[in-house]
């Protein structure tokens, strides 16, 4: 069920006109169904920086450090993220991307050129959708996001 909540938030988020109140109360479900998903608390804060809770989107980010990999550029990234989230004005932070979505749009899933922790997260997000029965979900999420998302490689 996690897996499932997980990304009908994300279909929520990306699209032409963002529920983002329905996209924070599915993302809140998959935590609470497995509070270690860090990517799933990535895409939490980054809602909350758009709907300009600072408290919300600062807890959402420290959660997704506690839990994220054991690899210092991704750490760092989410590290500068909460430091941002505490001294800037949240309508000047851009999101923090999701390494589920590395790569540019559609293709980026299937990327041979994204780096080790990109391959790591997707191999994690894959895990996490697999194990709660919700894996064909992907290529819905995946055929939905848009094309003009910036790469981030590491």
């Amino acid at each position: 069920m996690a897996g499932k909540f997980y990304f009908d938030a994300l279909a929520k988020i990306f699209t032409e006109k963002p529920d983002l109140e329905a996209a924070e109360r599915l993302l809140r479900q998959s935590l609470a169904s497995d509070p270690t998903a860090f990517f799933v608390d990535i895409q939490l804060g980054n809602v909350c920086v758009k709907r300009g809770s600072r408290a919300c989107a600062s807890r959402a980010y420290s959660d997704a450090l506690q839990y994220a990999p054991n690899d210092s550029q991704l750490r760092g990234l989410i590290g500068a993220q909460i430091k941002r989230v505490s001294s800037e004005p949240l309508n000047q932070i851009q999101d923090l991307r999701d390494p589920f979505m590395e790569g540019s749009g559609k293709k980026g899933f299937i990327d041979s050129g994204l780096g080790q922790t990109a391959r790591a997260s997707i191999d994690q997000t894959i895990s996490f959708a697999s194990a709660h029965s919700d894996f064909c979900i992907i290529a819905r999420v995946l055929l939905s996001l848009p094309d003009s998302a910036a790469p981030i490689r590491d």
